[in-house]
């Protein structure tokens, strides 16, 4: 298990491992859409991925 695409949000941009150019208007959800289609567009998986999304607050 390992993470395909990760992001780190600053309060000026957001830094990817998939797209050097997310519009920071999206959603978390919206983002989280275009990144699973990245990743199932560009990685051939046999099985079924599974996202699992930590929203804890700390």
């Amino acid at each position: 298990m390992g993470a395909l695409a990760q992001n780190l949000a600053t309060s000026e941009k957001i830094y990817s491992t998939y797209d050097s150019n997310i519009d920071t208007d999206l959603t978390h959800l919206e983002e989280l859409v275009q990144r699973t289609k990245y990743i199932r567009e560009n990685y051939k998986f046999e099985k079924e991925l599974v996202d699992i999304i930590d929203r804890r607050r700390r």
